[in-house]
């Protein structure tokens, strides 16, 4: 099961189920940070303190986040993506750019998303 993370505030109770839902499947879980070339490439290292100990963290360097994950997902072929879908309202789901909503368009796997 791979999760893509931003490494986001609110993360840390989707990591308590995550880790609740792979241990009923028994499957390991690998998170994917994607960032751009520019920037640092070195992980975000005080935000991924909660991650530590649950699995992998893998980062990947793409221009557009999309792209990069669809990249990871075609060279490792897992069987289920597992995303966090915060809410923002309204007016934030009008004027933010949903990764996560061009994910499920064009996905051809399951998905998990926790809220």
């Amino acid at each position: 099961m791979i999760y893509a993370t931003n490494f986001e505030e609110g993360e840390d109770t989707v990591l308590v189920k995550l880790k609740d839902f792979s241990t009923y499947l028994r499957t390991q879980i690998e998170f994917i940070h994607v960032v751009k070339p520019n920037e640092d490439n070195h992980p975000v290292s005080s935000s991924k303190t909660s991650f530590e100990g649950l699995g992998q963290i893998h980062q990947i360097s793409n221009e557009e986040v999309v792209d990069g994950i669809f990249q990871f997902l075609k060279a490792n072929e897992p069987a289920i993506l597992a995303l966090y879908l915060p809410t923002r309202g309204f007016i934030g789901d009008l004027l933010h750019k949903s990764v996560s909503k061009q994910i499920t368009f064009q996905i051809d796997r399951p998905i998990l998303g926790f809220c």
